[in-house]
């Protein structure tokens, strides 16, 4: 995750407003991972929550075929 942020996302601070940084995981194994990602400025998601928003968008019509 720090690797990421200072390769990736902190080059990108002054060039780019409001970057919003997200981490996407099926699970995680460690209690602290999700509280670091949270104090260092990322979103954290689990994959069903974005499964689940998907699926009431679907059925809302927000995702037309």
């Amino acid at each position: 995750m720090d690797e990421f942020l200072k390769t990736r996302v902190n080059r990108l601070r002054g060039l780019v407003p409001n970057i919003f940084v997200v981490m996407v995981a099926f699970m995680i194994s460690q209690e602290d991972v999700e509280r670091y990602a949270k104090e260092n400025g990322i979103a954290v998601y689990y994959s069903y929550q974005l499964r689940r928003a998907a699926k009431l968008s679907e059925r809302d019509g927000v995702f037309r075929k």
